[in-house]
């Protein structure tokens, strides 16, 4: 059997465990975030997480598997009705007691990700029914996140996003870039004056002081600051607050970033490469950063066991993250490199049995983590569909 037939046939092989492993999370309540399992049940994977379920829901609306489909839905009804009264979106809700947890400080991303799939359910499938039922949530769950803007832009507070032991907090790429990719979806008339903004913030190439005069009123040192504590990068930063700036590479949300439709073409080759070049891909699809964070300043970060060098989300292997980067490389025409790299997402799902690992180690591949996680089986439908059948949702 040659290569290219080995490499089909673990991809169908892989498609098909991804449904099958979906389908063995589906419940009455929506997704669940892992296989049954004590390691899950002691984890509290087995609810209904915000930014998992919509997750699962982007593969299941890519793949267009109506019984997924449908679970999606009751994923999205699950979270609108434990709505805040102020119009958070829970973090996550657990069918078996019916706990609603919030998190805090509030974790932010939930309400974007529910926004997301609210609209692409509601334009993709032809449930108009549920788009009027559940319109008031939408509105009221966008008016949550809007309380919490600063010149269009997402503040947070630390640690209140995916990466929810990491320290970061102000104005955070992962969730501003998912914010712009709400914005391009919606077609927000002030998405490209945000956009504007995001660069300003974001991105260490030079800009001109007469393209922004509110911001170099309000934040007259900033770019003189991070001009002088940071070179030019060729990805955007991770994140910036008033006192700090983050420049790791965040793997995740420069890929967001890319995906959200405003980044320029050239730029999100560049960031492409940038990526390679790092070898934020090996040995497996792909690093949440491209090199970890050293650990000093104490606090969770430091003490958590997750969090070492080449765990968890610090340099870790996600192939949920992988099914993201495929997806992009297929849809900035980068075909080859995009079939390489969902051959070694699979194999990375594949470790184990089949046991769709939440995240590997970063530099030795080794699985780790919770197993039999819901959103690697669904961002493989959605990296399968883009490149096996050239579909994109996003």
């Amino acid at each position: 059997m040659n290569k290219a037939s080995t490499g089909s046939s673990l991809l169908e092989m892989a498609y098909q465990k991804s449904v099958e492993l979906l389908e063995e999370n589906s419940g009455r309540y929506g997704f669940l975030a892992a296989g049954k399992s004590p390691q899950a049940k002691s984890r509290r994977y087995l609810d209904v997480f915000a930014r998992d379920a919509v997750i699962c829901g982007l593969g299941a609306l890519a793949d267009g598997n109506e019984k997924l489909i449908k679970t999606f839905r009751s994923s999205l009804i699950t979270l609108a009705k434990h709505i805040s009264p102020n119009g958070q979106i829970p973090f996550a809700v657990s069918p078996s007691n019916g706990m609603v947890r919030f998190r805090l400080p509030y974790s932010v991303d939930g309400n974007i990700w529910w926004l997301i799939g609210y609209w692409l359910y509601s334009e993709l499938t032809p449930d108009k029914n549920f788009e009027r039922q559940y319109k008031d949530i939408f509105y009221q769950s966008l008016s949550w996140l809007e309380q919490r803007l600063n010149f269009g832009l997402i503040e947070q507070g630390e640690a209140a996003d995916w990466a929810d032991e990491m320290p970061r907090f102000g104005l955070v790429l992962y969730t501003n870039a998912l914010w712009l990719l709400f914005l391009r979806l919606i077609s927000s008339r002030e998405r490209n004056s945000i956009y504007k903004n995001f660069l300003f913030f974001f991105s260490t190439e030079q800009i001109k002081k007469s393209d922004y005069p509110e911001l170099f009123s309000h934040f007259p040192y900033f770019r003189k600051n991070l001009k002088q504590k940071i070179k030019k990068r060729p990805y955007f930063l991770t994140a910036v607050s008033r006192v700090t700036i983050e420049d790791s590479f965040d793997i995740f949300g420069n890929i967001l970033a890319c995906l959200s439709g405003m980044v320029d073409v050239d730029k999100v080759d560049v960031i492409i490469d940038e990526i390679i070049k790092n070898k934020a891909n090996t040995p497996g699809p792909i690093k949440s950063l491209a090199k970890p964070l050293p650990l000093t300043g104490g606090g969770i970060f430091e003490k958590s066991f997750q969090n070492k060098p080449w765990h968890y989300h610090n340099a870790g292997i996600w192939p949920m993250i992988g099914g993201f980067w495929v997806y992009l490389l297929a849809k900035q025409g980068r075909r080859d490199l995009a079939e390489q790299e969902l051959v070694n997402l699979a194999q990375m799902n594949k470790k184990n049995n089949w046991q769709f690992n939440e995240y590997l180690h970063g530099r030795t591949g080794r699985p780790m983590g919770v197993k039999r996680q819901s959103w690697n089986a669904a961002t493989f439908l959605l990296a399968y569909q883009a490149v096996i059948k050239n579909k994109f949702i996003i």
